[in-house]
Formats: structure tokens, sequence, C-alpha cells
């Protein structure tokens, strides 16, 4: 088992997999995590969802998603580990180190059981950081529901308009770096570009059609805070 001993490898979809993708699987192999810094963990017993089967010719891995039961007997101190740089991770075990098992939780159980967990620590101390304890509210709003969804949920129904910002100009040169403008409303996300929410923006009298990620807030007031959270939210999730 591992999400780090098969990094170097190469690996190719399994077509026909022993446990096929969304598959509830137990781990039977009592891998201990003293690597990690972890005495006393072990993998024995933990129980997810196939997310997807690999092979480089010879084995075949698959990647796990956990379910939230094994999610909640986890240590606070290991799932803070795990998601400070990134959101919870799959874990990856080889075909032999599991079998076939009953789910003890629904899909959307397991799915507000991750989310929970990474959005809890990936964003910084949410018992300090503001903008950590804000971003935190508004993932868990719904936490089955996805991030950008949650992110709909929010400009659409607690968002107060015109919002001022800035054109950031990264991407999209339709608006220069620096351009005033105002967002006066939210149209929904960008699913064909991957460019996420997609906003109404008035720049005088003309309203364009232009991604939410591209602009930055027009000042550090809490009017702008929404601009500003989805800015930074973005740059590590889109």
């Amino acid at each position: 088992m591992s999400y780090e001993y098969f990094e170097d490898e190469e690996w190719y979809p399994v077509y026909s997999p022993k446990f096929p993708a969304g598959s509830v699987v137990a781990v039977t192999a009592d891998n201990q995590l003293d690597k990690q810094g972890f005495p006393g963990i072990s993998t024995k017993g933990w129980h997810g969802r196939v997310e997807e089967a690999l092979t480089d010719g010879n084995r075949v891995i698959y990647s796990i998603e956990l379910d939230s039961p094994t999610i909640a007997a986890l240590p606070e101190a290991f799932l803070k580990m795990l998601c400070e740089e990134s959101p919870l991770p799959s874990f990856e075990f080889l075909a032999e180190e599991l079998q076939t098992a009953s789910p003890r939780d629904t899909i959307e159980e397991a799915t507000a059981a991750q989310r929970a967990v990474y959005h809890r620590y990936f964003w910084g101390d949410i018992e300090k950081d503001q903008q950590a304890t804000r971003i935190h509210r508004i993932m868990m709003k719904n936490p089955s529901s996805s991030d950008l969804d949650n992110w709909l949920d929010f400009f659409r129904n607690e968002v107060q308009y015109p919002l001022p910002a800035v054109a950031a100009g990264l991407i999209f040169t339709q608006l220069p770096h620096g351009t005033p403008v105002e967002v006066v409303g939210i149209e929904g996300v960008d699913e064909e570009d991957c460019f996420g929410i997609i906003a109404s923006v008035k720049k005088g009298r003309a309203i364009i059609s232009y991604p939410l990620m591209e602009l930055g807030p027009a000042s550090e007031d809490a009017r702008c805070w929404p601009i500003k959270d989805y800015q930074y939210w973005a740059d590590f999730m889109l």
C-alpha cells in the first residue's frame, strides 16, 4: 500500500478489473504507517470505494477513496498531515491487499466526510484565520455537494451586488490587468473549459461574461471578501 510507492512507474487503465470503479472494498493488508511518522496506525480494516484500477503490465493497483467510518476512526493529526498540502488523497493498494466488502455508508456520506476533512485543514487554521473560516463555512454549506456548487449557492443567495473588482488579466486580455469593473451577477459554471464560475461584469455601460477567477478584489474592504476568497480558492482548485 502507498500513495507514494508507485509514483515512478508507468501505469495504464485496467479495462476489466477484479474490483470495478465504485466497488466497496476492505483492506486486508496490515500495512503500518510508521514511515509516515504515525506508529500504531494500520491499514487493515480500512474500507472505501474504488476510484480506478491501474496496471504496469504485471501488477494491478487500486486507488481507494476512504469511507466515512474509516475517516472518523483515523487520528486527527494524521488527517491534518494529509490535508495540509492537498485534498484528502486516495490510497493505493495491490489487488491482493483487498477484498469485496459491504457498504458502510452512502457515496454522499463518504463525499461529505472527505470534503469536511480537507476543507477543515487545507485552508489554514479555521479557529484563527478569518479567510480559512469563511471558505470552510461556504464549502460546508452543503457537505456532499461539489466546491463549485457551494460557491454558486453562496454567490447567488448570500452576496449583495454590485461587487467592486479589478481584472487580473492573467489569461483573458479582454480586460487588461488592473481594469476596474463591477460584478453585477453570476451566470453559472463553465463546464467546457474549466474556468469555474462565470460572472456578469459591468465595464462602463457594457456587461460581459467573464470568469470570476480572473477578477481580484478592488480593496481589502469586507464587501470585497467574496471575490478575494473565491480567487484564493481558484488559485488552488482550478
